[in-house]
């Protein structure tokens, strides 16, 4: 997952929670937020090895 990706996540399910379901809402949310550290340190690592 992208970085673009795990935070289009989190929005959707931070909409998904305020006019929906709060529940799945918030669980979309935690994946999303899961996805960007997986992202940021894939990222991060990736940078480092080029160097």
């Amino acid at each position: 997952m992208t970085i673009g990706a795990a935070l289009l996540v989190i929005v959707v399910g931070v909409l998904i929670a305020l006019l929906a379901s709060p529940t799945i809402g918030w669980i979309v949310a935690a994946i999303g937020l899961v996805g960007l550290v997986i992202a940021a340190i894939t990222t991060s690592s990736g940078r480092r090895a080029r160097i």
